[in-house]
């Protein structure tokens, strides 16, 4: 029927428009960064700020069917330099309740993302969960208690004790 040509159509250049725009970021990037992939499609980028030990800074965050990645933007042309990828199956993500924030976990790697407003928080997340969940996505929820992963790094005056044995820290016992 024409109704299923049609459809056929517009998910065939739906298709290819996710890939051009993976084609697009890969040539964004300095170096050799290599993304496009048979399997791999872009879902979301954005703008948002990672916590580092000098303070939150921007990165341009990209979220594609399999894995998630950060990257500095580099002027004058506004290339990219990756700082990392990290894929879908091989995280958790966890929200950070009344806070525009979620932390990224993983064994590479571990940290706190900012968003600029609620929206953008729950929409991140909820695509992160939706990929998870399918098997298109890298891999299903796990629910690994022993799964271990890099310890999301927490700012001195977050942190007056011990995470691992709770004894408060002083001038003589550091961090």
């Amino acid at each position: 029927t024409i109704n299923e040509v049609a459809a056929k159509v517009n998910s065939t250049v739906s298709e290819n428009e996710r890939r051009q725009k993976l084609s697009d970021i890969q040539q964004r990037f300095q170096g050799n960064v290599e993304l496009v992939k048979p399997d791999r499609w872009f879902i979301r980028e954005a703008v948002m700020m990672k916590m580092c030990r000098k303070g939150p800074k921007n990165f341009q965050f990209y979220l594609f069917n399999d894995s998630l990645l950060y990257a500095d933007v580099v002027l004058p042309n506004n290339a990219l330099r990756l700082h990392r990828l990290i894929y879908l199956k091989d995280c958790t993500v966890l929200d950070n309740p009344n806070q525009n924030s979620f932390q990224i976990l993983s064994n590479e790697k571990s940290f706190t993302v900012l968003t600029e407003d609620w929206t953008t928080k729950t929409d991140w997340l909820k695509d992160i969960e939706n990929l998870k969940k399918d098997k298109k996505g890298g891999s299903k929820v796990t629910t690994e208690e022993s799964k271990i992963y890099a310890p999301v790094w927490t700012p001195d005056k977050d942190a007056p004790n011990c995470t691992v044995c709770q004894v408060k820290f002083t001038w003589s016992k550091r961090r």
